[in-house]
């Protein structure tokens, strides 16, 4: 079953069907417990619609069936609620709810708000968020979902406990018979203590293996909680103390670092086989950030995956027509988002490394075939050898990344070996965040403007305002150039209340010249936006500047609101009042529950530059821009289009009702002066009709 389910009650069922019929949206209506359960005992709906005038038990009772039939699988409930807008949601069931539908809305903010869910139940069943566990992380772990009471174990796991695949997904009774018998009551009690209490925790036990020997246990206890705060799920990531554990590395597909660090280690000491260099790889892709920025989360992950897989059949022989007997196989891991680490040992000379690593090149340069088109994917490799580098794990797997961050530094495609003098880029980095903080005195930073232009006016009504430096030995940079460093000095709310103060004076004096009212945009960090002062800090900017609060827009990404909802309406409530609009940026990105956006004062929605760039090639981009549209003016807000380049996306865009867009279509981020020349141009054309 494909479509949507939806449970109706015997009150407001009738109204509700109604109103489902008149949407385009396939939905599935049920006015039956038994037959809501055939339906999900056929197959489970990414969307479930609840009515919320169902009674307390028939609401537990199909919460109870949604548990069973998904077992711990991602999916979404939305409450049916018969009130209108002024509803007191606060007496709703937060379990598993993500959003709520009234019977007010219009046909069409219903379809946009179901599609967009749709989207991003897609979008995060194939993202392996940190709470579905593939068997192929190769670490030690074991899940367990409070609701079924049934536990996920993972295969490196599996290997030491015994019980082969029939172990993978297991009862919780069943997975504690793997306990020792004295232990398993208090074991059960420290799980239930971390499921209520959300306090993570050590527990350890010791046993014996078929030879004899003790093994010791350690599990870390970790509590995963959805959005609402409720637990989802108990993890428990194993640290196994066994002499052999560590001789079983290399027959495992992916490791984390304490794994591999170890195995690095036994390998220099020669507890694993083969004599020779040992070489540490640390690879990267190319320009991955524009791979995922163009492409859905889905495509990205999946062509991760691909990559992964080909390093395994590469270099554990299996497509090897001439395998080495004496080379050990190297052990891989994938370590975090697009990184991997590739560990060779018994390498007789360099130039056997270097042949290495251009196969690991040549192996991440074959298309990846993604709907029918061709992807290209470059890589990157640093390189450290033992014994010539070091003798730890710890200190190889540094020097392989300092390589690694110095050629991705300055070319794509191509390797590196350590050198001691990358240590000396260490310590530029340090001279040029002491540079970035004179900056900040010395009037090296910039402000440029990117136009934002009304579709219907066809003129600037708005700008977004971007810091440059001005350094005085390297010229020019672009925010991705020292942002992040400031990031982590801490200058990042220095950087911001400069750029908030210098924007209202420009555009100040910009209004005083007859130009505007012109909205000024300006982004704000976490750290700042969590700042309890920023109210204060902000208020005295406008009162310093003069700057007429009305046009001051503070744009706000998607994941920094959702990481405190409550902590952000407040600030929001109180900036607000005085006129200032908020704008939400990259809008499509995240995984922010649709209820929540009602719930904030947001004025523009900013459609990431993603969905933007396939607009013309994808009839699924532009169903997305689409949706997002139809649910931002549902909800009195304006639209931005971000990122658009050609007038075939601006037709689409226009055709779909988007408000704003910018882009280089319209203009590329310029001085303040270049600005002025552009509305001074504008002031003397006829408007559009005239």
């Amino acid at each position: 079953m494909t479509d949507i389910i939806a449970v109706l009650s015997g009150i407001s069922g009738p109204p509700w069907q109604d109103r489902l019929a008149r949407i385009k949206t396939p939905v599935h209506v049920i006015l039956e417990l038994n037959a809501f359960v055939s339906a999900l005992d056929f197959q489970a709906s990414p969307l479930i619609l609840l009515d919320y005038s169902l009674d307390q038990t028939a609401w537990q009772d199909c919460l109870d069936e949604i548990a069973t039939a998904y077992n711990g699988s991602n999916h979404f409930i939305v409450a049916l609620l018969a009130g209108g807008a002024d509803f007191d949601f606060s007496g709703v069931p937060a379990a598993g709810v993500i959003d709520f539908l009234t019977l007010d809305m219009p046909a069409a903010e219903i379809d946009a708000r179901l599609q967009l869910l749709l989207s991003r139940h897609a979008a995060l069943a194939a993202g392996k968020r940190d709470f579905d566990m593939p068997d192929s992380a190769g670490e030690a772990f074991w899940v367990w979902n409070p609701q079924t009471g049934m536990v996920h174990v993972s295969q490196a796991l599996r290997m030491v406990m015994g019980g082969g695949a029939s172990l993978r997904l297991t009862a919780l009774s069943e997975f504690l018979q793997h306990v020792p018998e004295a232990e398993r009551t208090v074991f059960r009690d420290t799980l239930q203590t971390v499921a209520e209490e959300g306090l993570c925790s050590l527990y350890r036990y010791r046993m014996e293996d078929e030879e004899g020997a003790a093994v010791v246990y350690t599990h870390r206890l970790v509590r995963i909680s959805g959005q609402n705060g409720q637990v989802r799920q108990i993890k428990g990531v194993v640290h196994i103390d066994h002499p052999g554990w560590e001789r079983r590395l290399p027959e495992q597909a992916f490791a984390q670092w304490d794994q591999v660090r170890r195995f690095i280690d036994l390998s220099l000491s020669g507890q694993v086989k083969g004599g020779g260099l040992t070489g540490i790889v640390a690879v990267n892709v190319d320009r991955f950030k524009r791979i995922a920025a163009t492409h859905s989360r889905e495509v990205s992950q999946s062509i991760l995956r691909e990559l992964e897989q080909r390093f395994l059949k590469h270099f554990q022989g299996q497509n090897s027509e001439h395998p080495d007997p004496q080379q050990e196989r190297p052990l891989i891991a994938r370590m975090e988002g697009d990184e991997y680490i590739l560990v060779f040992t018994g390498i007789p000379q360099i130039r056997g490394m270097i042949g290495k690593v251009r196969e690991i090149l040549e192996v991440a340069s074959v298309p990846f075939q993604v709907n029918g088109q061709d992807i290209f994917l470059t890589v990157s490799a640093g390189i450290s050898l033992s014994p010539l580098d070091g003798d730890s794990g710890d200190v190889l797997f540094q020097q392989a990344h300092s390589a690694l961050m110095h050629v991705k530094g300055q070319l794509s495609n191509r390797y590196q070996f350590y050198s001691p003098a990358f240590a000396a880029s260490e310590r530029e980095k340090i001279a040029l965040e002491s540079s970035l903080r004179q900056a900040l005195t010395s009037d090296e930073l910039e402000l440029f403007y990117q136009p934002q232009m009304d579709l219907a006016s066809a003129r600037i009504t708005g700008v977004e305002a971007l810091v440059r430096w001005q350094h005085p030995e390297f010229g020019l940079m672009a925010p991705g150039a020292f942002l992040a460093l400031a990031e982590e000095a801490g200058l990042m709310r220095d950087i911001g209340e400069w750029v908030l103060k210098r924007g209202m004076r420009d555009a100040a004096s910009w209004f005083r010249q007859g130009f505007g009212p012109i909205q000024l945009s300006v982004n704000l960090s976490a750290g700042m936006f969590k700042r309890k002062a920023l109210p204060n800090t902000l208020r005295a900017v406008l009162e310093e500047t003069g700057f007429h609060a009305g046009c001051l827009t503070v744009e706000l990404t998607e994941e920094l609101v959702m990481d405190d909802v409550d902590s952000a309406l407040e600030a929001m409530a109180t900036i607000r009042q005085w006129g200032v609009r908020f704008a939400l940026d990259d809008f499509g990105t995240g995984y922010s529950s649709l209820n929540y956006l009602k719930r904030l004062p947001f004025d523009y929605l900013k459609i990431d530059r993603s969905f933007i760039e396939d607009l013309t090639e994808s009839d699924e981009a532009r169903a997305m821009v689409r949706a997002v549209i139809g649910m931002g003016h549902s909800l009195k807000m304006k639209i931005l289009a971000e990122g658009v380049e050609t007038n075939e996306q601006l037709k689409i865009l226009a055709e779909e009702n988007c408000d704003i867009y910018q882009g280089f279509l319209c203009s590329e981020a310029v001085r303040a002066e270049e600005l002025l020349t552009m509305l001074e141009k504008e002031r003397h054309m006829e408007p559009l009709g005239g």
